[in-house]
């Protein structure tokens, strides 16, 4: 049988003493180990507490490391690690009990369109059925597939219209309506269509004043994953998630300092994220006011490093640059850049400044040095102290502006 690789969150019985036996609570392999690190034998450990590492009955009967070779019980199953498919691996699940493991996205990742969701199970007979759901807020839960074998552990899946979600997780489960057994994987990921794939993701402050797009107070430790459960800073956005092309990110109405009291940062739009010819990911503030503030001079309030964002209706305020353009084919569209050392500085080709403002900063409103094909129209650029507008090796095109002051 073919499978796709699996993540999961290993356990070792000892790490710390190099023992790199699967915990198992049935039974692991502890060596005894001399003064001089030489192994002098062992003995079986039996941890109730301990829980079962996954790795054990992982994988397949006609594998080579056959699980016969490995101590009872074995769960009828080959073991994964070094000790697989011999004498001293980790015992497995006893005879008919059943267990189920949830193998796929334990690492995140995108569904786009169609995937391949793989579990482990044991204990259940031919034709015995299995469920497999997915859900965006941890509490509705949809059906993948209801009626699923157990034994074959692999079930391929189309996204159907609607079921876009940042925050996905998905479990397989018994179908017993009570006293049922499921496994939930491990991280969150997120699942999109072919016809639309795009999701929106959303940000606030402490404040409800004046929002537009959020339903409550942000928070990091939110999903930012609708209106009602916005992260508090763009930033765990897009630590979080891997934005793709048409995406939206909302941040509502209100001040982002880039300081929390113990750590500071530059808001960072970097290549990792980001969008391609066929869409950009979009950064939308709120037309009621999305202040972007540094609390120093020395650092950047905000870098654009991937392509194609479109960063839109926001301030930005209080730092070396207010915005720092390091990747191509971006758009700033009705960006306020004031009081920073500089402004707006384009340092990459193809990017495109329109109803832009940028006034009052300490030195220049608009730097651009060596970014090719920048435009910079409908925009007011006035009171900065050096320049307005500068240019190094670059050929900036200026039209429907006003320059100067």
């Amino acid at each position: 049988m073919a499978a796709e690789n699996s993540f999961g969150k290993v356990i070792f019985a000892d790490a710390g003493t190099t023992n790199y036996h699967l915990a198992s609570p049935y039974g692991y392999w502890q060596e005894m180990v001399n003064t001089n690190g030489v192994v002098m034998g062992g003995a079986w450990v039996t941890n109730a507490a301990m829980g079962m590492s996954p790795g054990v009955d992982f994988g397949y009967e006609n594998e080579w490391a056959s699980y016969t070779n490995e101590p009872m019980p074995n769960g009828g199953r080959v073991n994964a690690g070094a000790y697989g498919g011999t004498a001293e691996a980790s015992k497995g699940h006893p005879d008919g009990e059943k267990w189920l493991y949830a193998a796929s996205f334990n690492d995140g990742g995108n569904l786009i369109g169609s995937g391949v969701f793989e579990w482990r199970a044991g204990g259940f007979a031919d034709g015995e059925k299995v469920r497999l759901q997915y859900t965006h807020d941890g509490t509705t839960w949809s059906n993948i597939g209801s009626t699923v074998k157990a034994n074959a552990e692999r079930y391929e899946w189309t996204v159907p219209a609607g079921a876009n979600g940042a925050w996905t997780m998905w479990r397989v489960r018994t179908t017993n309506s009570t006293g049922w057994i499921a496994s939930t994987n491990g991280a969150s990921f997120s699942i999109r269509g072919t016809d639309d794939p795009s999701i929106a993701y959303y940000v606030n402050d402490a404040s409800r004043v004046g929002d537009v797009y959020c339903k409550a107070a942000g928070s990091d430790e939110n999903t930012g994953a609708d209106p009602s459960h916005p992260k508090a800073t763009l930033q765990s956005v897009l630590d979080t998630y891997q934005l793709l092309p048409g995406d939206v990110v909302y941040v509502d109405t209100g001040v982002y300092e880039d300081m929390d009291g113990t750590n500071s940062w530059t808001t960072t739009l970097s290549a990792l994220d980001g969008g391609s010819p066929d869409g950009a990911v979009t950064i939308q503030g709120s037309t009621n006011g999305t202040v972007f503030a540094g609390t120093s001079k020395s650092r950047d309030v905000m870098e654009v490093g991937g392509a194609y964002y479109d960063v839109r209706d926001i301030t930005v305020t209080g730092g070396r640059y207010g915005v720092v353009v390091t990747g191509a084919s971006n758009r700033l569209a009705r960006v306020t850049a004031t009081d920073n050392e500089e402004g707006i500085r384009v340092n990459a080709t193809g990017n495109a400044l329109e109803r832009v403002t940028a006034w009052k900063n300490r030195q220049y409103g608009v730097y651009v040095a060596g970014g090719q094909g920048t435009t910079l129209d409908h925009s007011v650029v006035w009171e900065n102290g050096t320049a307005a507008v500068w240019g190094v090796a670059t050929n900036l095109l200026i039209s429907n502006s006003v320059v100067g002051g």
